[in-house]
């Protein structure tokens, strides 16, 4: 299975965007009052400096549109000002047209007058005009890189739908299949009388140069890492092919009648925790979205403490495994009371038990942990073998599925004796079943990271035969590979780990020569040449 990587086009180069969230340090968010083209000019120099290649830069609303039909020309010339700044640093930058919030404050220009961003026709229709004006007179500038509508939408318009966190790590974000990185900020601040700094003090703080326009640690790292990207030429790489899908049910990017709001973000954490633990397994995952039907083609599906399929989805699990694959699924009853217990059809059929649930009822966990022990050898997993489970979260959240087999085989018991583990053999594959919310308890639970879902999820890679381009038998280390266009394969290794680590990487889960040392949370990428890998050649 091969992973798409959506990539943003650009007027021009870059393709492979390195850059920040520009506010000058002369003004923060009101700099176009104050706008200074020679502290532009340095404080851009200083990004070039370091090998960032563009910006994303704000058009403060109050200041450029001071009335529903009009734009301030002299904010319009500081802006093609700084442009042209950018031009002379070889940068471009992507303008943002609503920007109303901003570090911890909302501003708006006085004509609003409290109109609904979103949802007054007339409003909608004056802020595409904005829009508009901006493109028309700055589009065809070879600073502009590309557009931005808003900046902060749900804190500035009001949320409309639940909202989502994402953190972009800067080497694993590459491992991830991302194309371009923006960080927050380009400079530190020192205006502690002037709003929001007033008040959000450490909004202060959270640049890539000091106050006084010095570089920071942080863009040290950026400048690392935008080594990294030339040497392996980054916009002519993409993602090995992989061989495991990580599902992404329905019920979080459609919204179905008489559905829980809740659901939404609890998958989202859900997804979260089995993606960080798969990727600890050496099994960096392709997202495979339920609503819009499962692919064939990965050797092991991941659907980790599920609550809600389709009804179509059961008989689609089942295709799969009788094709050859691995399709796991762990048990959820959610984390509200509303309709607790499976949403999706034919669990018993699909799964080869007989569930014990009662009608609305759920099942509590009574112990502190979910202690799961192997009743056979499975996955490289001993029979007598022990998985661990910190149990976690309120009434819904702290439950399990009880069942007896029928037709499946119990490979694993929890400590009081109840199947935790079953596998249904079908076709060429297999469906397993967790009866605990081994992943929805984890992503409660702070700290949790490396928990013995990675060994589940190795154990789970080794029964369905997955093929890892790259692995370490180490929990704290996460590894992925990259292919450029010429065929030149690039191993990455990234440590999770707050020491140093030596570790022996394997190509194809063939046990390689040569050991590599990583720094605390420290990220190497090497160039892989014939059947073993490189002791000292990184590539960045």
């Amino acid at each position: 299975m091969r992973r798409s990587t959506a990539r943003i086009a650009a007027a021009g180069p870059p393709a492979v965007w390195l850059g920040a969230n520009f506010w000058s340090r002369a003004g923060g968010p009101l700099m176009w009052r104050t706008y200074d083209p020679a502290v532009i000019r340095a404080e851009l120099g200083v990004l070039a400096a370091h090998g960032l290649t563009m910006t994303r830069s704000f058009f403060y609303w109050p200041d450029f549109m001071p009335g529903p039909g009009t734009i301030d020309e002299e904010m319009a010339a500081r802006f093609a000002d700084f442009l042209d700044r950018h031009a002379e640093q070889h940068l471009v930058t992507v303008p943002t047209f609503i920007v109303g919030h901003m570090s911890g404050q909302n501003w708006d220009p006085p004509w609003r007058a409290g109109r609904d961003l979103l949802s007054d026709v007339w409003l909608v229709g004056r802020q595409a005009w904005f829009a508009g004006e901006m493109v028309r007179r700055f589009a065809g500038h070879p600073a502009v890189a590309g557009w931005l509508v808003s900046n902060e939408m749900p804190l500035y318009g009001g949320e409309r739908t639940p909202p989502e966190t994402v953190a972009a790590v800067l080497h694993h974000s590459l491992l991830a299949g991302a194309t371009g990185w923006i960080a927050w900020n380009n400079t530190d601040f020192d205006l502690p009388g002037q709003d929001p700094y007033r008040h959000h003090a450490f909004e202060q703080r959270f640049g890539l140069t000091d106050a006084a326009g010095g570089p920071k640690p942080a863009l040290a790292e950026m400048r690392a890492f935008a080594a990294t990207l030339r040497a392996i030429d980054a916009r002519r790489c993409a993602r090995a092919e992989v061989d495991t899908a990580l599902i992404v049910p329905a019920y979080l990017d459609t919204a179905y009648p008489f559905t829980d709001p809740a659901d939404g973000p609890r998958i989202a954490r859900t997804l979260a925790q089995a993606y960080v633990c798969a990727r600890l397994a050496d099994l960096p995952p392709a997202l495979v979205r339920e609503s819009a039907g499962l692919p064939g083609g990965a050797r092991l599906y991941l659907a980790p403490s599920v609550k809600q399929l389709l009804a179509p989805t059961a008989a689609a699990l089942e295709r799969l495994a009788a094709g050859g694959a691995c399709v796991y699924l762990s048990y959820s009853a959610g984390d509200t009371p509303r309709h607790p217990g499976p949403w999706y059809g034919r669990l018993d059929a699909v799964f080869g038990v007989r569930h014990q649930l009662d009608v609305g009822l759920a099942s509590p966990i009574e112990d502190q942990a979910a202690v799961l022990r192997l009743h056979r050898d499975f996955g490289g997993l001993a029979a007598g073998a022990t998985l661990s489970f910190a149990v976690a979260g309120e009434e819904y959240s702290r439950s399990f599925l009880p069942v007896e087999p029928d037709g499946a085989e119990v490979i694993a018991a929890d400590q009081r004796g109840r199947p935790a583990l079953l596998l249904r053999r079908i076709g060429r594959g297999s469906l397993v079943l967790g009866t605990y919310p081994v992943e929805q308890m984890a992503a409660l639970t702070p700290r949790v990271n490396p928990d013995d879902a990675v060994s589940l999820y190795r154990a789970l890679a080794a029964h369905a035969r997955v093929r890892r381009a790259v692995s370490v038998d180490h929990p704290r280390v996460a590894c992925d590979a990259l292919v450029r266009e010429d065929g030149t394969i690039f191993a990455a290794l990234a440590s999770h780990d707050a020491g140093p680590l030596t570790v022996r990487p394997a190509l194809d889960d063939t046990q390689i020569a040569g050991a590599v040392t990583l720094d605390p949370f420290g990220t190497k990428i090497f160039t892989v040449t014939g059947p073993r890998f490189p002791d000292s050649s990184p590539a960045g």
